[in-house]
C-alpha cells in the first residue's frame, strides 16, 4: 500500500538556507514518507552524492560528512554500496536565478542618494535534497529537501550542517 505523509515547516532564521546565506532568510524544509518502513536503530545507509554535489567537491564532504553525523546521532551508520540495506542519495541543486538581496545604502530610482537602498547583488539558489532509496528496487522510500538563497559557495559550505540538520529532524518517520 503507498501511502504518503508530508509535512512542511517554515522556520525564520537569521541566515539559514539549504545552501547557506548573507542576509536573513526563510529555510523551507519538507520531509516525506512514501512507505511504511522501519529504521531499526544500527539500519546502515550508503551515502551518494547527486546533483551539482558531484561537481562541487568543496560542498560534497561537508554535506556527506553531515549526513553521516546526524544518522550516527540517531544510532545509524554508513557501509559501501552492496553492503547498505538503503542507499541515501544527497542532492545538491544551485541555480543563478532566483532573488536579488538589497544592500544598505545607495542612489534610488529616483536619483537622490537614500540610506537603505542599494542596486540589487544577485544570490544563488539552492536545494538540498536527501532521499532514501531500496536498491534492491529502486523505490524511493523518504525524501527531505531544504531551499533558500546563497551569497556564494563559501557561504553555502558554511550553512551546509544547518541545512542537513534542519532536513534530518524528520528522519526517521515515525
Amino acid at each position: 500500500m503507498k501511502r504518503m505523509m508530508g509535512a512542511l515547516l517554515l522556520i525564520v532564521a537569521p541566515c539559514l538556507a539549504a545552501a547557506g546565506c548573507t542576509t536573513a532568510n526563510e529555510l523551507t524544509v519538507r520531509a516525506e514518507s512514501f512507505d511504511d518502513v522501519s529504521y531499526p536503530t544500527g539500519t546502515a545507509f550508503f551515502l551518494e552524492p547527486a546533483g551539482d554535489l558531484e561537481q562541487y567537491a568543496s560542498l560534497r564532504r561537508p554535506a556527506l560528512e553531515s549526513v553521516a553525523d546526524e544518522l550516527a546521532s540517531k544510532g545509524f551508520h554508513t557501509a559501501p554500496e552492496g553492503v547498505a540495506p538503503y542507499t541515501m542519495r544527497v542532492f545538491l541543486h544551485l541555480s543563478d536565478e532566483g532573488r536579488s538581496t538589497a544592500g544598505s545604502q545607495g542612489y534610488s530610482n529616483t536619483g537622490g542618494y537614500e540610506p537603505g537602498y542599494s542596486p540589487a547583488t544577485p544570490s544563488r539558489f539552492g536545494r538540498l535534497t536527501i532521499e532514501v532509496i531500496d536498491p534492491k528496487t529502486g523505490k524511493l522510500l523518504w525524501r527531505g529537501s531544504a531551499s533558500g538563497f546563497a551569497a556564494n559557495i563559501v557561504e553555502a559550505r558554511k550553512r551546509m550542517r544547518e541545512s542537513v540538520h534542519a532536513i534530518m529532524a524528520s528522519f526517521p518517520p515515525l
